[in-house]
């Protein structure tokens, strides 16, 4: 950053785009610790005017609230079961859960995979593009639940009508445990988040 703030001939708005670019990649606590910062950046970094704040907003779901979701999604089983699964453990979107469908996981020998990425021919765009696209491990436990589903994740002849069971049944179901949480089944894919970033202490991970 030092190097870059006296050899750069352009404008002092676009030097400062790419030093805040720079600086988002620590925007996690977790990431700071046992990184020297240049003394020369240690002001800049502790900036937020104009910045997202480096403190994460998403305040965890109650062990307790989780056991009794774990307990009522297993009890209903079904659609709900699976789309519990997918967004709470798997991180996935509602809109990414309305379009998931059983082929979507490979047994690669060793393991079951994910594998979500653009589907043209089902319609499917991600929020951001190919980038977004990624292949995730399936825990074995998981898969008899995932794999019982007859084609699509969630229920309806159209994607429409998948959309609307996971913006309408599901998020229904999860506000009977979240009512304060304006989010609903998003908190649930915040939650697997949190949890991968605190197993892992990578938020690339």
């Amino acid at each position: 950053a030092a190097k870059y703030r006296t050899t750069y001939q352009g404008s002092a708005y676009t030097m400062r785009s790419v030093l805040s670019g720079a600086r988002s990649v620590f925007c996690n606590p977790m990431d700071w610790r046992g990184f020297p910062l240049p003394d020369c950046i240690k002001e800049f970094a502790a900036m937020t005017k104009g910045m997202k704040a480096p403190v994460s907003t998403f305040v965890r779901i109650p062990p307790e609230t989780l056991e009794k979701m774990e307990a009522s999604s297993k009890a209903i089983g079904g659609a709900t079961r699976r789309a519990y699964l997918l967004t709470r453990y798997l991180g996935m979107t509602p809109k990414e859960v309305a379009y998931c469908r059983k082929g979507w996981i490979e047994d690669r020998g060793d393991r079951h995979v994910m594998v979500l990425v653009e589907r043209e021919d089902e319609g499917l765009k991600l929020k951001t593009g190919a980038k977004r696209g990624r292949v995730m491990s399936v825990p074995p436990w998981m898969v008899p639940e995932l794999l019982a589903a007859d084609d699509y994740m969630v229920p309806g002849r159209t994607k429409g009508m998948r959309v609307r069971f996971m913006e309408r049944n599901f998020n229904m179901w999860v506000r009977e445990f979240l009512p304060d949480r304006r989010a609903a089944a998003y908190e649930l894919r915040k939650q697997a988040g949190s949890d991968m970033l605190n197993a892992t202490g990578k938020i690339s991970v």
